[in-house]
């Protein structure tokens, strides 16, 4: 099969589409937040491995400049801490957003990896080294703890209605569980699971008892886990999210199974994701992959392409990277023609999942979207 892998030309295509792009970022006039200058400096510091003419700390410089007090991954100022903590880490600044997004955490969401207590998280577990970061960590533990809801055998956490008010759902009967890794229990699994790895045994405990009310949902509806129940015990109905997006479906919540279950030695668990996204990648190999097909980070197979790939690296069976590579040949194919440039929705996301498949880069980038966690800090609290 052809592949983004085995095709010196179009390893150079995608690479020269990249600078072009970098080009446009650097021109604009964008929001902070990873969809504008967090993201940018982001892929700018992975375009950086292969072009060291790259100049990483001035667009870093003009993420910082655009800073505002929102706490949030994938919004504010736990993305700009992920970055800087990666790519170019400076103490004092990392002190300032560790102390910043403390004091925000019970005013967020508590599962969601977008805009809540569960991204900080992700970026909080390269913070160990220092004692705001630690101090951070406990805060995460205790919140999410405290927030916890009992759930069966297991818990959750639920989402407030004014989250999912804020993404178009007028109004909604309470309790309302969401799955999925950008907005639910999965995105809470991931934060857990990477300060579970900085020795928070709490956050072990929590994560092993959001495995089992996760898989308690999976008997309920074997078809997939793409859904938000509402009300008590689902009285209320569920919204369909679907199956196949990353960001709500199966792609994205069974490799949180994965990576949280490894990372807490729930072998049991392990096994049952990684049965789960051998059918994803079975699915993959044989869907329709039309014009209408979602690309980006953020619903799109780009991302379900960098999930394969990296369980290809951990596993090495072949199926993994025969999903990749077919989800990879469609995006290289439709990249330059995308509408949107940031690193969510738009073509510098894609390219970094394109590049991450030609092995020309670190693909550490993708713990920012939940796929992998930070490089574990070396020292435990």
């Amino acid at each position: 099969m052809a592949s983004v892998q085995e095709s010196g030309a179009e390893v150079d295509r995608l690479v020269s589409l990249a600078h072009d792009t970098a080009v446009f970022l650097r021109a604009r006039r964008a929001p902070f937040g990873v969809v504008g200058v967090v993201g940018d400096a982001l892929f700018a510091a992975v375009l950086a491995e292969l072009d060291s003419t790259i100049d990483v700390d001035d667009w870093i410089e003009r993420a910082i400049a655009a800073a505002r007090p929102e706490p949030s991954l994938h919004r504010g100022l736990a993305g700009l801490g992920f970055v800087l903590a990666l790519y170019r880490p400076d103490e004092a600044r990392l002190r300032v957003i560790d102390d910043s997004v403390r004091l925000a955490l019970p005013q967020l969401p508590p599962a969601s990896l977008q805009s809540g207590v569960a991204g900080v998280a992700v970026y909080a577990s390269l913070r160990s080294h220092a004692a705001s970061g630690r101090a951070l960590q406990a805060e995460i533990v205790r919140c999410l703890e405290e927030r916890a809801q009992v759930d069966g055998p297991g818990v959750v956490w639920h989402t407030p209605l004014s989250y999912l008010q804020r993404r178009r759902v007028p109004s909604a009967p309470e309790p309302i569980i969401e799955l999925g890794i950008v907005h639910g229990v999965a995105g809470a699994l991931v934060g857990l699971a990477a300060l579970a790895r900085c020795g928070h045994g709490v956050a072990a405990d929590l994560v092993r008892a959001a495995l089992t009310a996760l898989w308690a949902r999976q008997a309920r509806q074997p078809t997939g886990f793409g859904r938000i129940e509402l009300g008590v015990d689902g009285a209320g109905g569920a919204i369909d999210c679907g199956r196949e997006p990353f960001c709500v479906g199966d792609p994205g919540i069974l490799r949180a199974a994965w990576l949280s279950a490894r990372a807490v030695g729930d072998e049991e668990s392990a096994q049952r994701a990684l049965v789960g996204l051998r059918a994803v990648a079975d699915h993959e190999l044989t869907r329709p992959i039309t014009e209408a097909t979602r690309l980006d980070l953020c619903c799109g197979i780009a991302a379900s392409a960098e999930v394969h790939l990296r369980m290809h690296a951990e596993t090495g069976e072949p199926a993994f990277l025969a999903a990749s590579r077919r989800l990879q040949q469609a995006c290289a194919a439709r990249v330059g023609a995308l509408p949107f440039y940031d690193f969510r929705f738009g073509r510098a996301g894609v390219l970094l999942a394109l590049l991450s498949g030609s092995g020309l880069v670190d693909p550490r980038w993708d713990a920012l979207i939940g796929i992998s966690f930070p490089a574990k800090s070396e020292t435990a609290p």
